[in-house]
Order: structure tokens, then C-alpha cells, then sequence
């Protein structure tokens, strides 16, 4: 938290918008101080996804086929590009997605 007299000093020499990133840089600096939020965490590693990879991993051999072993276990985000990938219960929606991760 940065002191109300600090604000009121930075806000009356700089402006608002200046003032608004000085802040949010020294949260991101306070933040980044703490370390990496995701170290050590588990992540979701959609299993449709996954599946993908099979076909081009059977085919594939040396270093290609290493490569796609480790692409397929690696997290990967889920686009939302329309209201049908919302609302469902398999892994191609986001509520299956979720369903699925918290079991």
C-alpha cells in the first residue's frame, strides 16, 4: 500500500495517469519481489488436446516425434470464440473443461 500523503504528492506534481502507472509499477515490482506465483503449481492439461497429438506421434520419428511427446503434456489455453464453447460437460467447452480439471 503506498501512503495516502504519497499519492496526494504524486497526484498534485504528475497527473493522474502518471500517478495511476507509477502505482501499478510498484505493485508489479512488489509482486515480481515475492517470487513466481505459478512455480511449483499443478496445471490442467486438457485431455482432447492431448489426443490431438497421437496421430502426428505415430507417425513421426528422431526428434519431431520427441518434440510432439513433450508439446502433448505441456498446458495449453483454451480459446473462447463463441457462446457454444461455453456451456456443455465434455472437454470441447469450457464448464467440461473445468468439470474435468477439478476431479
Amino acid at each position: 500500500n503506498i501512503p495516502i500523503g504519497t499519492y496526494c504528492y504524486l497526484h498534485s506534481t504528475m497527473g493522474i495517469e502518471r500517478v495511476l502507472f507509477a502505482i501499478a509499477s510498484l505493485h508489479l515490482v512488489v509482486d515480481a519481489s515475492t517470487g513466481n506465483p505459478f512455480e511449483n503449481k499443478k496445471f490442467y492439461i486438457n485431455p482432447k488436446n492431448a489426443k490431438e497429438f497421437e496421430g502426428s506421434i505415430d507417425t513421426a520419428t528422431g526428434i519431431a516425434k520427441f518434440n510432439l511427446q513433450k508439446m502433448q503434456t505441456v498446458p495449453s489455453a483454451y480459446w473462447i470464440d463463441t457462446k457454444a464453447k461455453i456451456r456443455g460437460s465434455t472437454t470441447s467447452t469450457v464448464e467440461g473443461i473445468l468439470k474435468d480439471a477439478s476431479s
